[in-house]
C-alpha cells in the first residue's frame, strides 16, 4: 500500500511540475535530443576478417568495440529522479553483449549493426532511433580501426557511414628540399557513404580492398602538399569500384609542427567533383534491372563433349532459377590455356539479371556445374562446364574462407583473352573497377597468342534430341564463305516457283530431292526452305498449308540419311516449331520476329522468339517493312534505316533469351529498298556491323547476304542495256549481276550467300579472296594471298610477252571479257581461277607452274589463242 501511495504522489507531483510555466518553457526551448550513450563496450567476436586473413583456417576471435546512443526524453526521468520513464543503460548494454555473442547470426559489422538496433527496439517500446558506431580494432593492418556508424530508426530505415581510422603509412611529401629526401609518416583518416541503390554481399563491405588502393597510392606518391595527396585518396577510392557516393579524407603529417600532435586537411569529394561518372555495369550493357535485382556477368566454358549443349543446358538451368540471361556473346573456339594437353574449349560470356546475393550466386553455379555434369578435376582441366562470376554490379568481393572461396571481379580477366574477347562483344567500354582500363583496352593490350575461332552451333542445343555426349557439326565465322541452296516449295515464287516441288509419292524423283542432292554434289553447305512466297502480290497461305508444304521435304531429307544442315525460311512461328521438331537446324525469318504481315487474317499462338529459344536454336533476322516493294524511303539513308530498324529488332531477340551467337544478320536485300538504297548496302555492306559505327545490338554480327537474282539487279541491267526500267530482267537472267553482287558481299564480308544457281555461285565463292582451296594438292586450309600474286604477276614482264594478245592488256594490268572466262570450264586442269570484271587473278595450284613466267605462258597458250 505504501508503494502505491508512492507511486500515485510521485505521479501527481510529476504533473504539478509539468505544467510549472518554467519546465513547459525548458521543453519547448531544448534543440536536441536527450541521449542515453554506452561508449566503449569492448565485445569478443569471430565476425569478419582479421589483420592476417588466413584462408581455410577457422576465424579468430577478436575484438570489437560498440558505442550505442538513444535519443530518448529524459525530462520525465529526472524530474521524479527515477527510471520508469527511461531506459537503463545497464540494460541497452545487456542486450548489445548478447546480441553481439551469437556465434554465427552476424557475418558484417553492417548485419550487426542493424541487429543491434532491432534487439533494442523489441527490448525497449520507447525507443524509437539507434545509433551505434561498430570498430573493428584489429581488422586492418596498417589502421587503428574501421567500422560502421548507423543510424537505424524503428520503421525501418537506415543511414550508414563508414571510416577507417589512423591509417599510418610512409611516404614522401613536402615542400622543402629535406622532405624530398626520406619518407616521413602520414596519418589517414577515411570517412564515407555508399550508392543508395548499393547491395552489398552477406560479408560486407570490403575494408581490406579500399584501404590496399590507397596504400598502394600513398606509397607511391611524392607530393609536395598533403592537398594533392588527400585529392589523390579521394579518386583512388571514389573509383575502387565498391560503390563509394562520397569521400571524407583527412590526411596529417605528424612530424610537420614541433609543438603540435599533427597538422592535417580535410576534403570532402564525389565523383562529379573529378568530372567523373560511376562505372555502372549495367549503364554499359543498356540494360536497368528491375527493383531488386542486380547484374552480373558470367564466364562459360566447356571442353567435354558436345560443348555447346552443355553451356546451353548451364544456362536453361540457371534461367529455371532466379535469373535471366540478359545478353550473351559469341561463342569462341580456344585452345586451352594452362594446362595444354587437352581439348580445345568453347568460351563465352552472359549478363544476367538476379535477385541472388554473390555468395549465393556462386552456390547456384556451382550447384548447375554438378547438375550438368561437372566432376572436379585439376585445376584449369577439363570441364563438361565450367561457370564463373567476373563482375557482379560494381563492388568488389574478396572472400577467402568457406565453401565457395570467391573474389570479384575475377583475379585473371586482364590475362586471358577468352574472357576478353567476348567481354568486348558486350560491354567493351566498360571499365574494370581494379584495373582502371576498359575491357577494350585490356584486351588490346595483350600480346598475340593462339588464335580464338568464333563459332555457331548446327542443331537446337536445347532440343530434346541434343546428345550432349558426342560433338555435333558447328560452323566457324572467317574459315569460309558458306553457300545456301534456295529451295522453294512454292508455285509462285518470284524465281523458280513451281519448278522444286516436293512428290513424297515418289521420293527418288521428286524435284525437291533431286535438287538437294544436285545443291549438295555442287558445293552448297545448308538447304534454305521455304513454302511461303514472299513475291509481291502473291496469294497468302495458311500455316497450315505452308507446313504442309514444308515439314514433309524436311522429313524426306532425314529419312534419306542427309545430314546437311536445314535452314527454314518462314516468319511463323507454329511453322518454326513444326520444321524444327521434324529436323530442320535453324530459322530465316524475313520479318525478323514480328510474326505474320499487317491486316493478316491467320492467328499464332506464340512468337518465334519463343519457339527459337526454347529450341536453342540460330535465327536469320532480316531487315524488311510491311510491304516489300514499298515504304523504301529512308530519312537518314537506307544503311542508317536499315540499321537502326534491324538494331531493334536483335535487341528484341536478346531479351527474348535468344543467345547473340545463335544470331545472324541479313539487309534484307529487295524488301522496301529501292534500286539505290540496295546499291547502298551492297557497297557499305561491313559498315552495317561496324562496331566503330553500329549500335551494339549490331556489333560484328555475321551477315548472310540474300541478294540472288533480286529484282533491283534485273533493273540495274535493264538500265546498262539502254532497256526501260519497267522492263527489267527476268530472274534466271540475272546470273551475271548476281555474281558481281555477290562478289562485292563476300568481299564487304558477308559469311553467308543465299542463291539459286549453286553451282555457278559456288565458283564464285570459291575464288574470293580468304577461301580455302583444294585443288590438286593444294592444302585445303591454305588461303590465296591475292596481293602478293598480282605483284608477282606484274613484275612478271607480261608486256613483252609474244603469247599475251595485245587486247589482254591495258596499262600492264590483265584484262579479259568476263562472258568469254565464264564459259571457261574444266575440273581436270591443274590450273584455277576467277575472273573479275577489272582484272585476271591467279591461284597456284600446282608445282609445275610456281613460276610466275611459267604460269602466264600455260595459261596465254591453253586458253586465250
Amino acid at each position: 500500500m505504501q508503494s502505491a501511495s508512492r507511486a500515485v504522489c510521485m505521479h501527481a507531483r510529476a504533473l504539478r511540475l509539468n505544467n510549472h510555466p518554467f519546465a513547459r518553457m525548458v521543453s519547448s526551448s531544448m534543440s536536441k535530443p536527450d541521449l542515453i550513450i554506452v561508449d566503449g563496450l569492448s565485445i569478443h567476436t569471430t565476425l569478419g576478417a582479421s589483420h592476417w586473413p588466413r584462408p581455410g583456417v577457422e576465424q579468430k576471435i577478436q575484438p570489437l568495440v560498440l558505442s550505442i546512443t538513444v535519443p530518448l526524453s529524459l525530462a520525465q526521468s529526472g524530474t521524479v529522479d527515477n527510471l520508469d520513464e527511461s531506459v537503463s543503460y545497464g540494460s541497452i548494454c545487456k542486450v548489445a553483449e548478447a546480441c553481439a555473442s551469437q556465434k554465427g547470426k552476424f557475418s558484417s559489422v553492417e548485419l550487426l549493426s542493424t541487429g543491434l538496433a532491432e534487439a533494442c527496439f523489441s527490448a525497449f517500446k520507447s525507443i524509437h532511433q539507434v545509433q551505434s558506431v561498430i570498430e573493428k580494432r584489429r581488422a586492418l593492418l596498417h589502421a587503428k580501426g574501421a567500422g560502421v556508424k548507423s543510424v537505424r530508426h524503428r520503421e525501418g530505415t537506415e543511414q550508414q557511414t563508414y571510416f577507417v581510422r589512423e591509417l599510418e603509412l610512409s611516404t614522401i611529401i613536402g615542400l622543402h628540399p629535406w622532405e624530398r629526401m626520406e619518407k616521413q609518416l602520414v596519418r589517414i583518416n577515411l570517412e564515407w557513404t555508399l550508392a543508395p541503390t548499393t547491395t552489398l554481399p552477406p560479408t560486407g563491405f570490403d575494408f581490406r580492398n579500399l584501404v590496399a588502393r590507397v596504400s598502394d597510392c600513398t606509397i607511391a606518391s611524392s607530393y609536395q602538399t598533403v592537398e594533392s595527396l588527400a585529392a589523390d585518396i579521394a579518386q583512388v577510392a571514389l573509383q575502387a569500384g565498391q560503390h563509394i557516393d562520397e569521400v571524407t579524407v583527412r590526411v596529417g603529417k605528424p612530424s610537420a609542427l614541433m609543438m603540435a600532435d599533427t597538422a592535417a586537411v580535410q576534403i570532402t569529394r564525389n565523383l562529379s567533383d573529378f568530372g567523373l561518372s560511376a562505372p555502372a555495369l549495367s549503364h554499359a550493357l543498356g540494360f536497368t534491372p528491375p527493383e531488386g535485382q542486380h547484374v552480373a556477368i558470367l564466364a562459360l566454358g566447356s571442353n567435354i563433349g558436345d560443348r555447346f549443349v552443355n553451356i546451353e543446358r548451364g544456362l536453361r538451368a540457371l534461367e529455371k532459377e532466379c535469373v535471366k540471361v540478359v545478353d550473351t556473346s559469341y561463342l569462341y573456339e580456344t585452345k586451352a590455356m594452362y594446362h595444354e594437353d587437352q581439348a580445345s574449349f568453347i568460351n563465352g560470356v552472359c549478363a544476367i539479371s538476379t535477385s541472388l546475393s554473390p555468395t549465393e550466386l556462386i552456390a547456384l553455379l556451382k550447384q548447375v556445374e554438378a547438375e550438368v555434369g561437372r566432376t572436379p578435376t585439376f585445376r584449369n582441366g577439363p570441364r563438361v562446364v565450367d561457370l564463373d562470376i567476373l563482375f557482379y554490379d560494381d563492388i568488389s568481393v574478396n572472400i577467402t574462407e568457406g565453401e565457395f572461396p570467391l573474389q570479384i571481379p575475377h583475379p585473371r580477366i586482364q590475362e586471358r583473352e577468352f574472357v576478353l574477347r567476348p567481354l568486348s562483344d558486350i560491354i567493351p567500354a566498360y571499365t574494370h573497377p581494379s584495373q582502371q582500363k576498359s575491357v577494350h583496352a585490356l584486351l588490346s593490350s595483350l600480346a598475340s597468342t593462339d588464335p580464338m575461332h568464333r563459332v555457331m552451333p548446327l542443331i537446337p542445343t536445347a532440343h530434346s534430341n541434343a546428345s550432349a555426349e558426342t560433338q555435333h557439326p558447328y560452323w566457324t565465322w572467317g574459315s569460309k564463305t558458306y553457300l545456301m541452296a534456295t529451295l522453294n516449295t512454292t508455285p509462285d515464287s518470284f524465281s523458280d516457283g513451281g519448278v522444286n516441288l516436293h512428290t513424297p509419292d515418289t521420293p527418288l524423283t521428286s524435284p525437291a530431292l533431286q535438287y538437294v542432292r544436285s545443291s549438295l554434289s555442287q558445293g552448297a553447305d545448308i538447304l534454305d526452305i521455304g513454302g511461303y512466297s514472299t513475291r509481291p502480290g502473291a496469294a497468302p497461305v495458311s500455316p497450315e498449308a505452308e507446313i504442309a508444304r514444308v515439314v514433309p521435304v524436311v522429313r524426306a531429307i532425314r529419312e534419306d540419311g542427309i545430314q546437311v544442315p536445314i535452314s527454314i525460311d518462314t516468319f511463323r512461328a507454329d511453322v518454326a516449331r513444326a520444321a524444327l521438331s521434324a529436323g530442320a537446324n535453324w530459322i530465316n525469318d524475313v520479318r525478323a520476329g514480328r510474326g505474320d504481315y499487317a491486316g493478316s487474317t491467320f492467328s499464332q499462338s506464340e512468337s518465334m522468339f519463343d519457339v527459337v529459344h526454347e529450341f536453342g536454336c540460330p535465327i536469320v533476322l532480316m531487315h524488311s517493312r510491311e510491304l516489300a516493294s514499298e515504304d523504301t524511303v529512308y530519312a537518314s539513308g537506307t544503311l542508317d534505316g536499315v540499321r537502326d530498324e534491324l538494331g531493334a529488332r536483335v535487341t528484341a531477340a536478346l531479351g527474348s533469351g535468344i543467345r547473340r551467337w545463335n544470331i545472324i544478320a541479313d539487309p534484307g536485300y529487295g524488301f522496301s529498298k529501292s534500286v539505290s538504297g540496295n546499291v547502298e548496302l551492297v557497297r557499305n555492306l561491313k559498315r552495317l556491323v561496324d562496331p566503330a559505327e553500329t549500335n551494339r545490338a549490331l556489333s560484328n554480327l555475321p551477315i548472310l547476304a540474300g541478294t540472288s537474282r533480286k529484282s533491283y539487279l534485273g533493273s540495274i541491267l535493264a538500265c546498262s542495256t539502254g532497256g526501260r526500267e519497267e522492263e527489267p530482267v527476268s530472274a534466271k537472267e540475272r546470273e551475271w549481276a548476281t555474281a558481281a553482287a555477290v562478289t562485292a558481299c563476300i568481299q564487304a564480308g558477308a559469311e553467308v550467300v543465299r542463291v539459286h544457281n549453286v553451282e555457278a555461285m559456288r565458283d564464285v565463292v570459291a575464288f574470293q579472296p580468304g577461301q580455302p582451296m583444294n585443288f590438286n594438292g593444294l592444302a585445303g586450309n591454305q588461303v590465296l594471298e591475292w596481293a602478293n600474286l598480282d605483284s608477282e604477276i606484274k613484275t612478271a614482264g607480261l608486256k613483252n610477252d609474244p603469247l599475251a594478245p595485245p587486247d589482254l592488256l591495258v596499262n600492264g594490268n590483265i584484262r579479259i571479257n568476263w562472258r568469254y572466262a565464264w564459259s571457261w570450264k574444266s575440273k581436270n586442269t591443274p590450273l584455277a581461277f576467277f575472273v573479275e570484271r577489272a582484272s585476271i587473278r591467279l591461284a597456284y595450284t600446282h608445282e609445275t607452274y610456281m613460276n610466275p613466267q611459267n604460269l602466264w605462258n600455260f595459261v596465254a597458250k591453253t586458253y586465250f589463242k
